[in-house]
């Protein structure tokens, strides 16, 4: 690991000011990722700016607007133990349960989780599903913009040189909003997924359809991705498998996945395909049909291959 320059700032602006000046910077907010690649030889900032001890970015707040705001520097344990996610916004409490080692999840910010860029990354499908935005801010201008349009490649994210992700804002859900996450992966919990898929559905007040529905998955292309044609198939018609089979195989091609060390590209295109029927299957079962035959024992937020 090479030298460095380090600052610990001690103020949001102070961050943006120290951003301004050392344009070769990385900021320091969890470090589960950043000192990983440092070591790694991967990257060599010149400049490490440390944001961990600032509390304004380490706050969940809900306004009367019915906004949720998560500050960047929110754990995944912070997300655990607050129940507004549990119970509002499970989807986001499934992704962290996942989400490496209960050190890691002491440790691992959301915002770092974001801003990595990885199409792996735990949070983002859920986020996309819940329509979270994403406020920048530099020494000019503050402006959101909604995760779905902030990925841009492997690693790479609309984020300006000088600006830093302050926080997440989620929208109010719907009435009768459910969803569920599930992570695919090598090891329980501590392996990046090998895909990842994100289902949130809202169903209509006399429980026969699917008024709207969210599809997302991770680790299959460039980018986390929505999956808006196989959610066509699905939006305001009675459920039943065979529109299930469509959508799972609508997934299947909206999807670019790679081959790499974890996996062939073959077995991501046919686990989308299991997952995408898994997921679905038991949202409709569990809250449309209020059935049996795919209950609880037969559900896990992770799984081993």
């Amino acid at each position: 690991m090479k030298s460095f320059e380090y600052f610990s700032a001690k103020s949001l602006e102070e961050v943006i000011d120290l951003i301004k000046k050392h344009t070769q910077c990385k900021i320091l907010a969890g470090g589960t990722d950043l000192l990983v690649k440092m070591k790694r030889g991967e990257i060599t900032p010149k400049t490490i700016i440390d944001i961990k001890r600032l509390p304004e970015l380490n706050k969940i707040k809900s306004n009367t607007d019915g906004i949720l705001t998560i500050g960047s520097l929110v754990t995944f344990n912070d997300i655990l133990d607050n129940p507004i996610f549990k119970q509002d916004y499970s989807i986001l409490y499934q992704a962290a349960q996942v989400m490496g080692t209960a050190q890691i999840r002491n440790r691992a910010t959301i915002g770092g989780n974001i801003c990595n860029g990885s199409p792996a990354g735990d949070s983002i499908p859920p986020l996309i599903c819940l329509g979270a935005q994403l406020q920048l801010i530099n020494q000019e201008n503050d402006r959101l913009i909604p995760i779905e349009k902030f990925y841009e490649g492997p690693q790479k994210t609309c984020l300006h040189p000088d600006e830093i992700l302050s926080a997440i804002k989620i929208p109010l859900l719907r009435p009768e909003t459910f969803g569920v996450y599930l992570k695919l992966g090598l090891r329980k919990s501590l392996e990046i997924a090998i895909i990842s898929i994100c289902v949130l559905i809202s169903i209509n007040k006399r429980l026969e359809f699917i008024e709207d529905i969210k599809i997302s998955l991770g680790s299959v292309a460039p980018t986390p991705i929505r999956c808006k044609r196989a959610e066509d198939i699905l939006r305001r018609k009675p459920i039943g498998n065979d529109l299930i089979e469509r959508a799972a195989l609508r997934v299947q091609k909206d999807i670019n996945p790679i081959s790499d060390l974890r996996s062939s590209a073959e077995y991501r295109y046919e686990m989308a395909y299991v997952l995408t029927k898994k997921a679905l299957k038991f949202l409709v079962d569990k809250y449309i049909y209020r059935g049996e035959n795919y209950g609880k024992e037969n559900h896990k937020n992770s799984y081993k291959s």
